[in-house]
């Protein structure tokens, strides 16, 4: 009988005496995942998509060729899962593009015109004023006071975090929140969900150039590459990611106190030393003797 998919991987790992707990820690990917797919459980697997990163990540920890063995893993869904490669879908039928671009076209040149017409308007209400006529409240000889705006501050984040993950391609996602729960989902283009931390969070994303994540409506900064694996901890990584505009702060029983990226912490100020000068001696006028 030929081996199954997950055979072969878990034979070739065992041939090379490297446990899963090393495929796990090395790839990132949850033990459970690791045996379901040695297991061929394909069931209690994320989308196809995520188990062939999965399967690149696993073969390149062996040693073995990537292409190679996703060759051999869909073959293995050809002959055992011919219903999870599906069929493509059917092309659209063609729209007329001159139904969109026609009405388009009179609108757009219907408020050209009457953009022309009201500065031509204006233009002539300009020319016929007076040169020497000054605004009411324009005093001759003297220049209008400016004031400068206000400095905007920056917007503050702190626990509990809010975070939304919105998915703009396939997107698989595994989150521990506060070390305690779990929650694992894949999302696709258009889905979002949201997860609530009260002081940490493991956020790993499975490709992470395909979400948008923000926490408590600040949009973080892309967190990784394109179908490539990443994770983020809040909020030790919260620094690196958070756009320009906001700051981290952690809030204590005195207030609020700004969390300073990693490297930047002042040493403490050292107190000058004081040294006491002696006053200086002087002689007594009756005895003579200096005191």
């Amino acid at each position: 009988m030929e081996e199954s998919f997950g055979e072969y991987l878990r034979k070739e790992r065992e041939r090379l005496e490297i446990s899963i707990d090393e495929v796990a820690k090395a790839t990132k990917i949850r033990k459970r995942l690791l045996i379901a797919l040695e297991e061929n459980r394909l069931d209690q697997l994320p989308s196809l998509t995520f188990v062939r990163g999965f399967i690149r990540l696993y073969a390149q920890k062996l040693g073995l060729d990537q292409n190679q063995a996703l060759l051999r893993f869909e073959e293995y869904l050809k002959k055992i899962h011919p219903e999870l490669l599906g069929e493509k879908p059917k092309a659209k039928p063609p729209v007329r593009v001159w139904r969109i671009i026609l009405p388009a076209a009179v609108v757009l040149m219907l408020a050209t015109v009457a953009a022309l017409s009201v500065l031509g308007h204006r233009g002539r209400e300009v020319q016929n004023q007076p040169v020497n006529q000054l605004p009411v409240d324009i005093k001759p000889g003297k220049t209008p006071e400016t004031t400068n705006p206000p400095a905007l501050e920056d917007k503050v984040i702190s626990p509990p975090f809010l975070v939304r993950v919105k998915a703009i391609e396939i997107c698989w996602l595994l989150a521990t929140i506060d070390e305690k729960t779990s929650r694992e989902a894949t999302l696709y283009p258009g889905d979002s969900i949201e997860i609530r931390a009260e002081k940490r969070l493991s956020l790993l994303l499975g490709n992470s150039g395909g979400a948008q994540v923000s926490v408590n409506s600040a949009l973080l900064n892309q967190v990784g590459g394109h179908w490539k694996p990443a994770r983020i901890l809040l909020p030790e990584d919260l620094e690196k990611y958070l756009p320009q505009g906001f700051k981290f702060q952690i809030e204590t029983g005195a207030g609020t106190k700004t969390q300073p990226p990693p490297g930047t912490e002042k040493p403490a100020e050292q107190k000058a030393s004081t040294v006491k000068t002696p006053s200086p001696k002087t002689a007594n006028p009756d005895t003579g003797k200096i005191q």
